[in-house]
Formats: structure tokens, sequence, C-alpha cells
């Protein structure tokens, strides 16, 4: 499946849903409205009733991708991706949220993005309105600590200990610019760079990082590109998963450990030290939301004992076992 069909691409587009209905229905409708559509749309729903997989048998007007849709085995981001990869057919794979709207183009420019540059392994959108904010002098002095050097912008770098910072977009930038990570809030990616299994069985739940992870490893060998043309809005809910504000905390941080330490390979010291000073930097970020404060610093607490405990098993067993992180899920 390496060439397009009428409106066809050879794309496989992978969705994970868990009760959220009516926000897919607007991004399959999306896709609809697009000039060009995937080969097909896998559908990983871990639903407690009906309702998704109605929706999907239903039929969205003017999607002439198949859907496919599939209960998912476990639930949680990256394990439902991993679901839906393993049961996908095309030579290209488009992770996609469930709560984002295409804008006009967006599939044909993210494809003509992959074809343009012929060492791109992954090609993001652009989130409209999730964006690079320019940092004030605190947050400048942090960028510049965790990466050890000056840049006129941080946009879509990912410095320090696995910090990931946003891309940015001004009508005037590049159609293609090279970036450090990529999200899989909207990614095409070729299957013939993605690892196996494509996300980490470390990686649970809301499943924290699991792009910063994927992408940073996709980049050993391939460059990493947001498509400027290829827009999207993501119109981010709460959901059950996200409602802990200790749990999230926690994950937070754990999730960033283990990207730091297992795909950077930072070990040192320095490193660990500037995490340390990071987590602290993110805790003293939250100190004027009372509600929110105390369960988000007692999860980064949380966090660390964890990592502690993680450390010392690995002296303990003289090895660097990834198999020792325990899932974070039922904490």
């Amino acid at each position: 499946m390496d060439s397009i069909s009428g409106r066809k691409l050879p794309v496989s587009a992978i969705i994970p849903t868990c009760d959220r209905a009516a926000t897919l229905k607007k991004t399959l409708q999306s896709i609809a409205e697009q000039n060009v559509q995937p080969f097909e749309i896998i559908i990983i729903d871990a639903s407690p009733d009906d309702t998704t997989y109605n929706l999907c048998i239903s039929g969205i007007e003017g999607l002439i991708s198949e859907i496919s849709w599939y209960k998912a085995v476990i639930k949680g981001a990256a394990s439902q991706r991993n679901q839906g990869t393993r049961v996908s057919n095309c030579s290209y794979i488009l992770y996609l949220d469930d709560d984002i709207i295409l804008e006009q183009n967006c599939l044909e420019n993210l494809w003509n993005g992959m074809f343009n540059n012929e060492k791109a392994g992954g090609v993001g959108a652009v989130v409209m309105n999730q964006l690079y904010q320019n940092p004030g002098r605190i947050s400048r002095f942090m960028f510049k600590i965790m990466s050890g050097v000056k840049y006129d912008s941080y946009a879509g770098k990912c410095i320090g200990p696995a910090w990931n910072i946003r891309p940015d977009y001004h009508e005037s930038q590049p159609r293609y610019v090279r970036v450090e990570w990529l999200s899989t809030v909207c990614v095409l990616y070729r299957r013939d760079v993605l690892p196996q299994p494509v996300f980490p069985h470390f990686f649970t739940g809301y499943s924290y990082m699991e792009d910063v992870c994927l992408s940073l490893i996709v980049s050993k060998k391939n460059d990493l590109i947001i498509a400027s043309d290829a827009k999207i809005i993501h119109d981010s809910q709460l959901g059950e998963h996200k409602k802990s504000v200790y749990r999230i905390s926690k994950m937070e941080l754990v999730n960033r450990h283990y990207v730091m330490r297992y795909v950077l390979g930072y070990k040192s010291l320095k490193q660990y030290g500037k995490l340390i000073l990071l987590e602290f930097f993110l805790i003293a970020s939250q100190i004027n939301h009372l509600k929110k404060f105390l369960p988000y610093f007692c999860g980064k607490m949380a966090g660390f004992i964890y990592i502690i405990r993680d450390l010392n098993s690995i002296r303990t067993n003289t090895k660097d076992s990834l198999s020792i992180y325990p899932p974070l899920e039922g904490d």
C-alpha cells in the first residue's frame, strides 16, 4: 500500500479513545472534510458501553476511510496505540488523539512533508491553540541551565532531563521546521522507523511522555519535522485519567526520569541535579494554585521516592534493567 488510491493515502490512522464519542465524532468529521483521507482508521476503544462502537458502525458522512473498531485489550493511551499499530495494514502510521479538529488540507500537508524531506521519519502538525510562549526571565534562565546553551528560541526542543518544549508557529517560518520531539496528538510516521513495540510497556494509563519517548528514539536515525501548513485544534478534554493531580504529578516525574535515563542515557549526577532543579521549578510554578498545590507537591515527592527505590534496585541487582519499573496504575 505505497500508492495513493483516489483520495486515499496509504496511511493507517490510529485513534485510542475511552468514553468520548461526541469528541471523537468531531475528529472523524474533520477527517471526512479533508481533500485526502487515510486508507483506514483504527479505533481502539476502552469505553464501558457501546456508544463509540455504534458511532463507528453508523458511519460519518463524507468519510471514505475504512473504519475498524476494536475493544481495547489494555486501557491506556500507549497500550491502545500499540494495539492499533499491530492490526494496521499500511506503510505509514498516523497517530491521532480523539479530541482534535484537523484544519483544511492538514493530512495532505503532513503527507507532503514526509515526501519533501527524504530523511524524515516523523512529521507533526501545528497545534494552533497550544504553541510555544515566549519565556519570562526565570524560564529563560531555566532553559539555559537545562540545555547548557543559549538559543534565541527553545521552541520544539527537548532539553536537559527530557524537558520537552512546545513548537512555535508564525506566518514567516519555513514550510518545514526541524524539531527534537513530536506529539502524538497528530503525527505521521513511516512504519519502518518505528521500534517494536512502538511504545514501551512501561507507559500505562495517561502515558505521559510516551510521545517524547517514541520521537526521541526515531530521531536517532531520522529527522523529525513540523509541517507548518498542517494545522489542528486540540479540544483537550479533562477525562477521568486526568482528574487525580497527585497521580499525574507523580507520573510526570517518573516518566520523565524513564526517558532521561533509558532513552537519552543520562545517568550522571549532573543530570540528576538538573532533574531535581526542574521538578522543584515546576512545583514552584503551582504555588498560586492552592487547591492543586498540595496534591501536586505530594505526587512529586512520591515520584522521587519511586525513583530512589528504582535506583537502589539497579544498584542491588548490578544491572540497568527496564523491567525494574512496575506500572504506575493502581497507585
